[in-house]
């Protein structure tokens, strides 16, 4: 009788350690990740690629996110480095995960509709644009490798002043030349590559000269030397109906003009235009008889 007791111990103390052991689990694997990144050029609005210097380089370090891991991306000499610096964990090598890469503002997974929100930063020449890239793979399509192409999110635009020809004799000085009433935040949907929520009308100072002489040669600003662009989010840009006091879109200078007449004070131009996104505007402000003052009124 004894004996039977014993062995139907053992066995339960047998039964209990294997339940043990089955209960213990084992450490995700990390599967290996990188990235290979290339960048589409801006064009000009007619298709044709702007030159090297405006197709902003992707910025290091940038951010991608993947299956609810945020990751870190830093430029090395020849190679990109990413933290953490492995496959999302929890996920299938087989199975697709949808990555997207931004190199500014803000990241919101939006229920399954991710979504950049960014501002454009008020200061005119310190702007980044934004650069983004989405791509949908699994981990043993390519050992890990997530293939980015990057597309610029912003429209670029750069200015040149420049006087008519009618107004040749006139001595023409300006100062605080601003682009006004130009929303500043939105949204960018990785889904369908649109903007919406735009809004924050702002101004950006266009020259960092206290004086500029304008001639009948067009000027670049903010100064002669300058190659720096706006970047700004696209959006439809609707003009000043030159009605009432200045609303809606427009440039807005300080003048000191002599000549057959003299002016002295705020001027205004209407300003009109479609931004596209991926897209370089150059835009020369043209002072002629299309100035007016703060009422509508012509000012020649």
């Amino acid at each position: 009788m004894k004996t039977k007791i014993l062995l139907i111990t053992m066995a339960t103390t047998c039964l209990m350690v294997a339940c043990s052991s089955d209960d213990e689990t084992m450490p995700e694997q990390k599967l290996p990740i990188s990235v290979d990144v290339t960048e589409n050029p801006m064009t000009n609005p007619d298709g044709t690629q702007t030159r090297t210097a405006i197709a902003t380089a992707v910025t290091s370090p940038f951010y991608m996110v993947g299956k609810n891991t945020n990751y870190t991306v830093t430029k090395g000499s020849t190679t990109w480095s990413l933290s953490p610096d492995y496959w999302p964990i929890g996920v299938s090598s087989t199975d697709d995960v949808l990555f997207c890469a931004y190199t500014g503002g803000e990241y919101n997974a939006g229920g399954g509709n991710p979504f950049i929100s960014f501002t454009v930063s008020s200061d005119a020449y310190s702007q980044r644009d934004l650069l983004v890239a989405s791509t949908t793979t699994s981990q043993s399509a390519n050992n890990g490798r997530v293939d980015l192409t990057f597309d610029h999110a912003c429209a670029a635009v750069y200015f040149t002043i420049a006087k008519t020809a009618k107004l040749a004799d006139y001595t023409i000085h300006v100062s605080d030349v601003q682009l006004c009433n130009v929303n500043s935040k939105g949204n960018y949907k990785f889904s369908d590559s649109s903007w919406d929520d735009l809004n924050t009308p702002t101004s950006y100072t266009l020259n960092t000269a206290v004086d500029m002489v304008v001639t009948t040669t067009p000027k670049r600003l903010p100064s002669e030397e300058s190659t720096d662009y706006l970047f700004l989010i696209p959006q439809v840009l609707t003009g000043w109906d030159k009605s009432g006091e200045p609303s809606n879109c427009y440039i807005k200078m300080t003048c000191n003009i002599t000549g057959a007449k003299t002016f002295s004070g705020d001027a205004y131009i209407p300003f009109t235009l479609t931004l596209e996104k991926g897209k370089s505007y150059p835009i020369e402000i043209s002072i002629g008889t299309g100035l007016r003052d703060g009422s509508g009124n012509k000012i020649f």
